[in-house]
């Protein structure tokens, strides 16, 4: 049986708040988008993503490890933050 003492929250991930993306989310929705056609979001998925890219860089999650990601979709959120997302796209 699973339990909260089971998981880690790392709310450090936020940024500025709840639907406010921060630059470091829109370019990991580029790259993810670009290298594996996965459309995250700057809500929820595309910190959670920032997150775990960060995590493994750091050595908290090790390369080659199995993660599951559940994308829970936020797909609509794309477009209210769009001009940010397009920023620096070529």
């Amino acid at each position: 049986m699973l339990e909260a003492a089971d998981f880690d929250v790392l709310d450090t991930y936020v940024g500025p708040g709840y639907g406010k993306g921060y630059p470091k989310v829109f370019e990991t929705i580029r790259m993810v988008a670009r290298e594996e056609a996965i459309l995250l979001d700057p809500v929820y998925t595309g910190k959670c993503m920032t997150g775990l890219m960060d995590q493994v860089e750091k050595g908290h999650v090790s390369q080659g490890s199995s993660v599951v990601f559940l994308h829970s979709g936020g797909g609509p959120n794309l477009f209210a933050q769009s001009e940010q997302l397009i920023e620096g796209v070529s």
